[in-house]
């Protein structure tokens, strides 16, 4: 073979090689961001009002916030009928509330029924959970989608997605469903146990963390609690963890209730009984970070943020601490209040719950820069 063929088929092997890299990696799914950042800090610095709705046996599930004057909260919100017009009890009931910038404006969402969850794209492409069933608004109006009318044995809590064409509705029994724009297809779990919150950096990173206070055949080792990570095909276990007592922890390790979980980037965060671990997600390292866990009375149920420097731990007892990208610092204690669900943006914090069932308690703290 002479040289000018010899170098030929080796420009042409090379050609190829390099051909079969570029189509690998095209097909590959994305990858987060890099895992380090070197943002500046954040305030400290927050501003509150309290809001309070309702009568005995209102409550709060979720919130979001689209800017400081367009707030959604959903839940079930009974107040008073004078006329006894609505269904002759003399109290009206509404599943969820708008804030203008005003005032909250009460609303009923389909029917009366308990809201548990919502997740909004845009003003004309609202979701929510209703009683175990999404709704979508389209502009116009509501519309509800029956999982059993379907043929899917599936009852929801919460929801999540990356688009109005890839959304995730995770509950009851280890429920997922995904919707992808045109139909609703059940998902394996790989568990049985109540899936209750869920959050994804993309179409292909997407974790749900899940918990069990039930001790029957399914849990023979007692309570379980989970971390679930979808790749965008199928849900795996990342952690797990029988639970022999509720209030069970690690000074070290992710142990006891997982009960929620947020990303960033490269970055995901789980909140638990024994305290707020952060892992990489390219580098699979952990470490569990004791600044909430030291700081709280309670253990952080709730992690919600907006970037590695603007971290929010929260606990059902009305504390939460924040982060800036240096050091934690306690920013609210409301003693008493049931705080079930945040939501956050660079300007605003919401957290939604209430007073022992009383009434509903809504705070809102001004991020002041």
């Amino acid at each position: 073979m002479t040289s000018d063929k010899k170098f030929k088929l080796l420009l042409n092997t090379m050609i190829m090689t390099v051909l079969s890299l570029l189509l690998f990696l095209s097909s590959c799914p994305e990858e987060p961001d890099n895992y380090y950042d070197d943002s500046d800090t954040t305030s400290h610095n927050f501003v509150w009002q309290i809001d309070t709705l309702g009568l005995y046996g209102s409550y709060l599930n979720d919130v979001w916030i689209v800017d400081e004057n367009n707030i959604w909260v959903v839940g079930y919100i009974r107040v008073p009928d004078p006329d006894s017009s609505f269904d002759g009890t003399g109290k009206e009931t509404f599943n969820a509330a708008h804030w203008n910038g005003e005032k909250w404006n009460m609303m009923r969402i389909v029917n009366s029924s308990p809201i548990f969850s919502i997740h909004y794209f845009n003003e004309n492409d609202i979701w929510m959970v209703s009683y175990g069933y999404p709704v979508n608004f389209n502009g116009n109006s509501w519309t509800l989608y029956r999982f059993h009318d379907m043929g899917i044995n599936a009852s929801a809590l919460s929801l999540w997605g990356s688009s109005s064409s890839n959304i995730y509705f995770v509950g009851l029994e280890g429920s997922i469903v995904h919707y992808d724009g045109k139909g609703f297809e059940k998902m394996e779990s790989g568990t049985d146990t109540q899936i209750i919150d869920i959050w994804g950096t993309g179409a292909h990173h997407i974790w749900a963390t899940a918990k069990s206070n039930q001790l029957d055949d399914a849990h023979p080792n007692g309570y379980e609690s989970v971390t679930l990570f979808c790749n965008g095909q199928q849900w795996t276990r990342q952690y797990e963890s029988p639970i022999g007592h509720t209030t069970e922890r690690s000074a070290t390790e992710l142990k006891g209730y997982m009960n929620s979980v947020w990303a960033y980037k490269d970055t995901v965060y789980i909140s638990s009984n024994s305290g707020l671990w952060k892992e990489s997600i390219k580098k699979g390292k952990g470490q569990l970070m004791h600044g909430p866990d030291n700081r709280l009375n309670g253990f952080p149920f709730l992690v919600r943020g907006t970037g590695y420097n603007d971290v929010y731990a929260f606990t059902h007892w009305g504390e939460f601490l924040h982060f800036n990208g240096k050091t934690w610092n306690r920013d609210l204690s409301l003693d008493g209040i049931n705080v079930m669900k945040a939501s956050v943006t660079e300007d605003l914090v919401v957290t939604v719950g209430d007073m022992a069932f009383r009434y509903i308690v809504i705070v809102r703290g001004h991020h002041v820069k």
